[in-house]
């Protein structure tokens, strides 16, 4: 009886003291509050429950078998694959991964803030010397270097004055009685300006032999000769030297000198072109064209002094109008029996005797006087004449008077209406009638400056229209020339 008594009351202090098995539910709801709060801040979850998250949890709880104190000492682990260790890991990561992104983002702050300090002080030095630059050319160009002739006597001064007057106030230059300057004090300075000052002195200018004075503010050559109102150019010759101070009674030569350029047409002389032909007698031609001049256009370069002409340089040359030659041709044809007679009997008449008389061209006279010819053709030889002779023979044209016997010169060449031709005339009287080879009948009506060299006795001068036609004949020795009448 006692022993069952002794056991009631102590039953009923573990009661009391809570010491009741663990799945009471007093403390089986404090266990669960605690396990949830430790899962609550392992994964961040919320105290409200999910459906899915209720079975989880369930299968986290102990047994309701088991005691509080055999639940402490069980070995229990969760089920789920995050433990309590692994969630304190991965909470250490995270903060070294945060704390090395920020010390990341603090180094990379710090670069960047060193590069734009390193740029920055750079390009405030660079802003420092353009500003510095820029500034010193500001102060340099403020000063102007003014060339000073006083007296003819040259000062370089710097200023920063604005006008001459003030340059002269600064400089505290004051003319004297009688000086004169070259500039209005309002003028604006520049740099490198010449002002003169002095009282004028006598200059003599020389051009071309003529001697021109004045007086004008003591300075340099090319000052006096802009006083003068003498205007130069790079191609004008002045002595002394430009630079030079003048003084009183100076004489200064000056020559104007210009280059231009002159164009002129020239003639551009023919050419005969020679050929024969069966259908012309032989020593007699047949012109088959006619020469004309072609014309080039020639420039020169021509320097003039004081308006005369120094000399003259071909710098250019074009062709306008290029020449046609003149064609001739020679006959090669047997000549009549005339002609040969009269071949046959020249060797007998050149020896002094005669053939005929000279009565049968005594009735030969000037038909038409005014009448000319351009290359006509040249007649046949006489049958009869008194007598040859071998003679050099030239050719001249118009000279715009008449000939030694007052006629007019003609170029027909004809026997009907003889040329004219220059003689000596004690060999060959005036008023002969003559037949020269290559030119035909013509009358001895002038002479030239020949007549007086005697070794030029047997020379005529065949007159003819054109001086083309006189380039043509030239000068021709040892030519066949027939008389056929000795004076009128």
């Amino acid at each position: 009886m006692e022993l069952s008594n002794q056991k009631k009351p102590d039953e009923k202090r573990r009661v009391r003291r809570g010491e009741a098995r663990p799945d009471r539910g007093l403390f089986k709801a404090d266990a669960n509050n605690k396990e949830n709060s430790i899962l609550n801040k392992i994964f961040n979850k919320n105290s409200k429950e999910t459906d899915e998250q209720a079975p989880k949890k369930r299968r986290t709880e102990a047994p309701k078998s088991q005691s509080r104190d055999e639940l402490a000492r069980s070995s229990f682990k969760p089920i789920h694959k995050f433990s309590t260790e692994d969630a304190g890991e991965k909470t250490k990561r995270k903060k070294r991964l945060i704390r090395n992104v920020k010390t990341g983002l603090l180094y990379v702050g710090a670069a960047s803030l060193l590069v734009a300090a390193v740029f920055g002080t750079i390009s405030i030095f660079k802003e420092e010397d353009e500003l510095v630059e820029a500034q010193q050319p500001q102060a340099e160009e403020s000063l102007k270097s003014i060339a000073l002739y006083n007296e003819g006597t040259l000062m370089k001064i710097d200023t920063a004055a604005m006008t001459v007057g003030d340059f002269l106030k600064e400089n505290s230059i004051v003319l004297e009685e009688g000086q004169e300057i070259s500039n209005s004090d309002e003028e604006m300075l520049a740099d490198g300006m010449q002002i003169f000052i002095g009282k004028p002195v006598t200059v003599h200018l020389i051009q071309n032999n003529i001697t021109n004075s004045a007086e004008v503010i003591p300075g340099t050559v090319l000052y006096a000769l802009q006083q003068m109102e003498i205007s130069l150019d790079s191609n004008d010759i002045v002595e002394p030297e430009l630079d030079t101070l003048v003084y009183d009674q100076i004489k200064i030569n000056f020559s104007d000198v210009e280059i231009t350029q002159v164009t002129v047409v020239e003639d551009i002389p023919y050419e005969t072109e020679e050929g024969e032909t069966s259908t012309v007698e032989s020593g007699y031609y047949h012109e088959e064209r006619k020469g004309e001049n072609g014309a080039i256009q020639i420039t020169y370069e021509v320097r003039l002094v004081n308006g005369v002409e120094q000399s003259r340089e071909e710098i250019g040359r074009e062709t306008i109008i290029e020449p046609v030659n003149r064609i001739i041709l020679w006959g090669t044809a047997a000549r009549s029996s005339s002609a040969s007679s009269s071949s046959g009997s020249s060797s007998s008449s050149s020896s002094g005797s005669s053939s005929s008389s000279s009565s049968d061209y005594d009735s030969v006279t000037v038909k038409n006087p005014g009448e000319q010819a351009t290359n006509p053709s040249v007649p046949s030889a006489p049958s009869s004449y008194i007598e040859t002779m071998e003679c050099q023979v030239t050719a001249y044209t118009h000279t715009g008077g008449g000939t030694a016997t007052g006629t007019l010169p003609r170029s027909t060449r004809t026997l009907e209406n003889p040329g004219t031709v220059a003689v000596v005339p004690s060999t060959i009287p005036y008023g002969s009638l003559l037949y020269v080879t290559g030119y035909g009948y013509c009358i001895a009506e002038d002479t030239g400056g020949f007549r007086n060299d005697p070794d030029r006795w047997n020379q005529l001068d065949v007159f003819m229209n054109t001086k083309d036609e006189c380039y043509i004949w030239g000068r021709r020795y040892n030519v066949k020339v027939y008389i056929l009448r000795r004076g009128y």
